[in-house]
């Protein structure tokens, strides 16, 4: 065996072997799907693995959207304690990514990893917005995104399906200045006992802004305050609709809600008028009311 040979065998055991060294040490690992196998045999005791986690994981690897964060691979000694989502994902994404490894840790730290509160969309999205004031606007952006970028893949617009931060922070960027024109429209209103959930608000706004931002500015304008209405006008009934659940403190579901303003406001649209709140709800076998341009 040759002297490089050698080297290289005995480097490639010392990877292997790391988990098992005593002392304290961090490494830069290029972690392939052997090793991460490798190591997974090593995952004694650790949390049940979360299947949607590990999706996320794999989707991003396979994209080449994994970036290193500064966050590690943890083994006690002959123990995997963190890390064993990343390293699932890694053997299914069929990838080779380097790692920072961390070994030699007391195994009793474990009971202390993972128990801060993950990143949410509020906070990717306030990260963004360096220079604009608001946690509420950035936490109502947050939310109101996961129903537009539904809406734009072709969902229902009462989806409930959730994207990653990154899917998030992506479309942000992508059209920040519409988003912030919306997020600025909609901070305008009264915000005590809202007749939608703001996030609704925000992403029906958005949504219905890309038709005519006019109209839609005028018929939030009008929901929202109550005011230039007439008993016949769809937005004074959509109105009387929600300010009645409110107060009568009945939850409605986004399916409801996003039904009652898409009707009201297709009726709006085309000039027409409504006599009563009757006019709203959906009736057993009518299909969800397309959004007029």
């Amino acid at each position: 065996m040759s002297k490089s040979t050698a080297a290289s065998v005995t480097q490639t055991s010392s990877i292997f072997d790391m988990p098992m060294r005593k002392g304290l040490g961090v490494d830069i690992v290029r972690v392939t799907p052997e090793l991460a196998q490798h190591w997974l045999d090593l995952n004694t005791a650790n949390r049940e693995i979360t299947q949607a986690k590990i999706d996320q994981y794999q989707a991003d690897m396979e994209a080449g959207y994994w970036f290193e964060n500064g966050e590690t691979i943890r083994f006690a000694y002959g123990k995997l304690l963190d890390g064993q989502h990343r390293l699932m994902a890694l053997i299914l994404a069929g990838v080779t990514i380097r790692m920072i490894v961390v070994y030699g840790i007391d195994p009793e730290a474990q009971a202390t990893m993972d128990t801060g509160r993950s990143r949410t969309p509020r906070d990717i999205i306030s990260i963004e917005r360096e220079g604009h004031d608001g946690k509420w606007e950035s936490a109502t952006l947050g939310s109101a995104i996961h129903t537009v970028i539904a809406y734009d893949a072709g969902l229902a617009i009462y989806s409930a399906k959730k994207y990653t931060n990154r899917e998030v922070r992506n479309y942000y960027l992508e059209h920040a200045s519409a988003m912030e024109s919306t997020i600025r429209r909609v901070a305008g209103y009264p915000r005590r006992f809202p007749l939608l959930p703001h996030a609704r608000t925000v992403a029906l706004h958005y949504i219905l802004s890309r038709s005519d931002a006019d109209a839609a500015n005028t018929f939030f304008d009008r929901l929202l305050t109550g005011e230039n209405l007439t008993k016949t006008s769809p937005i004074y009934q959509l109105r009387t609709r929600l300010d009645l659940d409110r107060m009568d403190k009945k939850t409605r579901s986004a399916y409801e809600q996003f039904y009652y303003v898409v009707k009201a406001w297709n009726c709006y649209r085309k000039g027409g008028s409504l006599k009563s709140v009757n006019s709203l709800y959906p009736r057993q076998g009518d299909p969800f009311p397309e959004i007029a341009p």
